[in-house]
């Protein structure tokens, strides 16, 4: 406890004592603007301490600050460096990099507070050695007219102490140029600082520039995609009501169908008022018009003939009273080609009746059918005689040359002699070369020399970028620009620190 007691009693000294002299300092100044400079010259010294400790207080202060604003620095770079591979960590590099610059800056100013009251430090010692040099100068010996020797033994050694202040002049004013050194350093200092500031800022601006870039383009993507989504929600709503309306009406033609279970003809625009005598006649022509199964049993073939031929000369009597838009059809028997011209022209294209029944199968013993038949099997006949000669033809061609290839060696040369078969060329299997031909062939390959083949080698990728993910190399590249930005490392920092040495 008393440690911890300690411990804040001095950060309270330390954060409350540059108010305190600050306070003291500003009192003093306008006391000087009271007093005439002979007075104040007694009282010169003591404003210079006030200065001197009013700085050196100051100057902890901040440095305790900029010690602080190190450690937040490094924080955020060892955050930087530490992230997962994840896909949303590539908008918290860019997140990190801009606090990193805000950090930055926030630190160059202190910074600049800090060589602020550095170069006060120095003002102050170099106004009190300058007040010390001139006291120096402005001492004044003053001697009696007389010649005594002990009085000139005492100007001898006040003559030697007058020597002692020259040399100690000589020192005040190696030191006042070491100051002035001093002050040369912290002007160079403040003048690189500023040009760091201004570069952190320009890319802090643009590092912005850019997020505010990106945030608009997702407000854009996701006003886009909302206006979508609407649209598809639109079109589902569209899509549902169709289907539910579709739905009412066939429960509609549902209920009505229940209701009402009887038939309903549509009628066309052609159907037109038929004659008393036309439904006979339309009866009739269903009749005419009912597909007849062919059937090839053994019953007479004339008398489905006759029947035929006089369906159809019933047909052309009423032909006349039909109306135009009727279609009929007449069969009319394959032998008869006159009945088959005039049918012709009365025919239309029916619908497509459905298929007949299979045959059942013909009797051994039949009638021939019409004309056409006999010259069908001929051809066939033809045909197949046709194909079995050429493959008697085949089979002999290939028995002769089986005889050929299995015939004796005076047989074959005759063969070949010629021309009719030509024998394959077969290759000797090659030995294993002995190890005499082996170190022949080596040494007549040396004496000729190998032809070197000209390789072209694909430049080299660099194995670490082409592993490198995209959050690994956005965070390189944000390290890098961070380093650009960043001032001088931490030894240089110390290096300044450690010449600041204002003790005096």
């Amino acid at each position: 406890m008393p440690e911890s007691q300690d411990q804040c009693h001095s950060i309270y000294d330390t954060l409350l004592q540059p108010f305190r002299l600050a306070a003291m300092h500003k009192q003093m100044e306008q006391d000087q603007k009271r007093f005439g400079q002979t007075t104040w010259a007694s009282a010169s010294p003591r404003l210079e301490n006030l200065k001197y400790m009013l700085a050196k207080e100051t100057l902890q202060h901040m440095r305790a600050r900029e010690l602080c604003l190190n450690h937040k620095r490094a924080d955020i770079r060892k955050n930087m460096e530490n992230l997962d591979e994840q896909e949303e960590n590539v908008a918290l590099v860019e997140k990190l990099e801009i606090e990193y610059y805000e950090t930055q800056l926030e630190l160059y100013d202190v910074q600049f507070e800090i060589l602020k009251h550095e170069e006060m430090l120095l003002i102050t010692q170099l106004e009190t050695l300058r007040r010390q040099i001139k006291e120096k100068q402005d001492e004044v010996v003053y001697y009696d007219t007389c010649e005594n020797p002990e009085e000139l033994h005492v100007i001898e050694q006040a003559v030697g102490q007058h020597c002692t202040s020259s040399s100690e002049i000589t020192k005040l004013r190696l030191k006042t140029q070491h100051l002035e050194a001093k002050r040369g350093t912290i002007c160079a200092r403040r003048a690189y600082l500023r040009n760091k500031k201004d570069q952190c800022e320009e890319s802090h601006q643009f590092r912005l520039q850019q997020a505010q870039e990106s945030i608009n383009r997702i407000h854009q993507h996701h006003s886009i995609q909302l206006k979508r989504d609407k649209r598809k929600e639109e079109e589902k709503k569209k899509k549902a009501w169709i289907s539910q309306e579709r739905q009412k009406t066939l429960e509609r033609l549902k209920t009505f169908k229940e209701k009402c279970p009887a038939e309903f003809v549509l009628k066309t625009s052609r159907s037109q008022p038929r004659s008393p005598k036309q439904p006979q006649a339309t009866s009739r022509q269903t009749l005419a018009l009912s597909p007849q199964p062919v059937s090839r049993t053994s019953s007479s073939h004339k008398q489905l003939k006759s029947t035929r031929l006089a369906q159809a000369r019933g047909l052309k009597a009423e032909c006349g009273n039909t109306p135009a838009d009727i279609p009929v059809q007449i069969f009319v028997p394959a032998g008869d080609p006159k009945q088959q011209k005039h049918s012709e022209g009365l025919i239309l294209p029916p619908p497509p009746p459905p298929p007949p029944p299979p045959p059942p199968p013909p009797p051994p013993v039949c009638q021939p059918l019409p004309l056409k038949t006999p010259v069908t099997t001929k051809d066939q006949l033809l045909s197949l005689n046709s194909e079995s000669a050429a493959k008697q033809r085949l089979d002999d061609s290939s028995k002769r040359s089986v005889n050929n290839y299995t015939g004796s060696m005076d047989e074959v040369l005759a063969s070949l002699k010629r021309g009719e078969i030509l024998l394959r060329k077969v290759e000797q299997p090659s030995l294993p070369p002995s190890n005499a031909s082996i170190n022949d062939s080596i040494l007549s390959a040396i004496r000729q020399g190998v032809k070197l083949k000209k390789v072209t080698q694909d430049p080299k990728k660099d194995i670490s970028k082409g592993s490198d993910s995209e959050l690994e190399r956005s965070i390189k590249a944000a390290i890098q620009r961070i380093k650009k930005v960043s001032a001088d490392s931490e030894e240089d920092e110390n290096s300044d620190h450690n010449n600041g040495e204002w003790d005096s």
